[in-house]
């Protein structure tokens, strides 16, 4: 079927609807009179102009409902945005060394933190386990020298000490021969010999210090390598950590040397956003291989002007309001916490807002956009409001269809009093109450069908134009 006949056979629906539900009107309006005699004719008139809409209409037409709430538009600042990810919600993992890579998951995926996503097949990591192993054998080399030089030079000491005393008593009996001599008795050649053996201890001991010092000098120099050994070690150790993601100290007592390929395991859980190299690809250093994302990391990315920094302020409660009408308002609308950024563009004169939402529904994702709404005065009081798309006009009357909260499948067209808009919400000064539902999509083609301008015998173009005759 034509759109034009569509539109036709729509209209032709809506007023045999109007028809049957202003006769049941009329007979319930007869047989109210006596209870509601106060009322006037006309308002009696203008309250019981409605529509059926059954649910096939509603179906066909696209019809759906908005729910009037107390809102305070004029004190409501209106801005569009977007989702974003928070810096901390992706995660790129590379490639440590060169090697060749084979790919353990696939994109989409729901990893675990510490699962593997890939595994590298590097020669460098080899050279990684030979330094390590040299530098480990090297510091292991020099340990045992430096526990070897203890007993040595606790040996010297030893010798020190009992040629020290050797040459005490030594000295003592030259001393005691000299005596001898001066008072005119004793051997000369008993002397002599004292006197050698004397000399020749000191000289002895002499050496021996001199060795000692030696020995210490050798394993100060032992301890200075074994210092920068160590620090070598500790540097590989740190590097061959690095490239297996374990830290330092847990490293050393890992089997690091039974290693033939390198494991890269998620260090949180998340989702595989993308696969950014091929399986089986050789990949240099520091190439990105796969990115894990927190879907559930995400924030909302506005843009104010600069004149409504007077209005808005760190901490201040916002709402995030989903684009379109589908979903409940419970799924549609996130409240959130606002921040400001920390810098304005100059050029558009404007400055970069987030939001951080206190809860997540299935529509959010990045990229999505959608509006943001802030009270700028918590302390005015809200009005009945509702959405302007509500709203139509016939003539320079400003018309909305009420669902009848007695019969779902009758709408009435109600005259609305109109104040302050938005551009999203219009403030209802008289005509609708707080709660009441009112048609939002399909409000058009009621008005179409209920208005008494509309001409007979034509048909609507898809402009909503309508033209006499069948053609």
């Amino acid at each position: 079927m034509k759109q034009t006949e569509y539109l036709h056979l729509a209209h032709w629906l809506l007023r045999t609807a109007l028809a049957v539900s202003l006769l049941s009107g009329c007979q319930r309006a007869n047989s109210a009179s006596d209870s509601d005699s106060g009322h006037s004719h006309e308002s009696e008139s203008s309250q019981s102009i409605g529509l059926a809409i059954p649910g096939t209409v509603q179906k066909n037409l696209g019809i759906t409902f908005a729910v009037a709430e107390r809102r305070r538009v004029q004190q409501t600042l209106r801005v569009p945005g977007r989702f974003e990810y928070l810096p901390s919600a992706q995660r790129e993992y590379r490639v440590p060394l060169d090697g060749k890579i084979e790919l353990l998951v696939n994109q989409f995926d729901e990893v675990q933190k510490g699962q593997t996503l890939y595994r590298i097949d590097s020669l460098e990591w080899r050279d990684v386990q030979s330094s390590l192993a040299d530098a480990q054998a090297e510091t292991r080399r020099l340990e045992l020298i430096i526990r070897n030089y203890e007993p040595l030079l606790e040996a010297h000491e030893l010798h020190e000490s009992s040629l020290s005393a050797s040459i005490t008593i030594l000295q003592e009996r030259v001393d005691q021969l000299e005596k001898v001599r001066d008072i005119g008795g004793g051997r000369v050649d008993e002397l002599s010999r004292a006197r050698t053996e004397l000399a020749n201890a000191e000289s002895e001991l002499a050496s021996l210090e001199e060795k000692h010092v030696e020995l210490q000098a050798q394993r100060d120099q032992a301890s200075i390598d074994l210092d920068t050994a160590t620090a070598q070690l500790s540097f590989l150790y740190g590097r061959a950590g690095s490239v297996l993601g374990i830290g330092r100290d847990e490293i050393q007592m890992f089997p690091w040397e039974s290693i033939d390929q390198i494991e890269v395991h998620a260090s949180r859980a998340g989702i595989v956003e993308d696969l950014l190299i091929a399986d089986g690809t050789w990949a240099e250093k520091l190439t990105p291989v796969v990115r894990v994302t927190q879907p559930d990391k995400l924030r909302f990315h506005a843009s104010v002007l600069q004149s409504d920094l007077f209005n808005i302020e760190d901490g201040q409660a916002a709402t995030i309001i989903a684009s379109g009408s589908a979903g409940s308002e419970s799924n549609r609308n996130i409240t959130g916490t606002l921040q400001v950024g920390l810098r304005a563009d100059p050029a558009s004169r404007t400055v970069h807002i987030y939001v951080t939402p206190h809860s997540t529904s299935k529509w959010i994702r990045d990229g999505v956009s959608a509006q943001l709404e802030i009270v700028t005065d918590e302390s005015s009081r809200p009005v009945v409001a509702i959405p302007q798309s509500c709203v139509q006009q016939d003539g320079l009357s400003s018309i909305a269809f009420v669902r009848s909260p007695f019969e779902p499948s009758l709408a009435i067209r109600t005259e609305l009093k109109l104040g302050q808009s938005d551009g999203q919400w219009v403030e209802v000064l008289d005509g609708i109450e707080a709660g009441a539902e009112v048609v939002q999509n399909g409000s058009f083609q009621l008005l179409l069908a209920s208005s008494n301008s509309l001409q007979q015998g034509g048909h609507f173009h898809s402009d909503g134009t309508f033209h006499e005759g069948e053609d």
